[in-house]
């Protein structure tokens, strides 16, 4: 496996996180405007008072709606029947990290070490996120 085959890795799990961030948006954006759709039919008056005393005033239905989002993830997430699913998947692609980061480390190129060392160093990280991922999981 080359360099540029580890790149390749790289970027699809990069791809892969934003599909799932973008994903994570799109509910919270419709989660806003059944929200707002909810509330249409209040009197403005008591939409107005609501917004007044700055954004902490609204902190509690922000708040609200964040858990509601946390909830309906974990309904579609099943932790407690897929656990262990989930446990292999956090090792195997942690197990496939420290591959990638020795290989990384072993074709370090004279003239662009640097570059290397921060592919290193985005792996490290990621191999940090699994870890919270997997100590999330096993609270489950």
């Amino acid at each position: 496996m080359s360099l540029g085959d580890t790149f390749k890795i790289i970027g699809f799990v990069v791809f892969c996180i934003a599909i799932v961030y973008y994903f994570g948006q799109c509910m919270y954006f419709q989660t806003a405007i059944i929200e707002g759709l909810e509330n249409a039919d209040k009197k403005p008056d008591a939409v107005a008072a609501k917004t007044e005393g700055g954004v902490g005033a609204n902190a509690a239905q922000f708040s609200e709606n964040i858990k509601a989002i946390a909830v309906k993830m974990q309904d579609e997430l099943l932790i407690d029947k897929y656990k262990g699913d989930y446990e292999k998947v956090i090792l195997e692609t942690d197990a496939l990290i420290d591959m990638l980061m020795l290989k990384t480390l072993l074709t370090i190129k004279p003239d662009t070490p640097l570059q290397s060392l921060q592919t290193l160093s985005v792996m490290k990280n990621s191999k940090d996120a699994l870890n919270d991922v997997m100590k999330f999981v096993d609270k489950h």
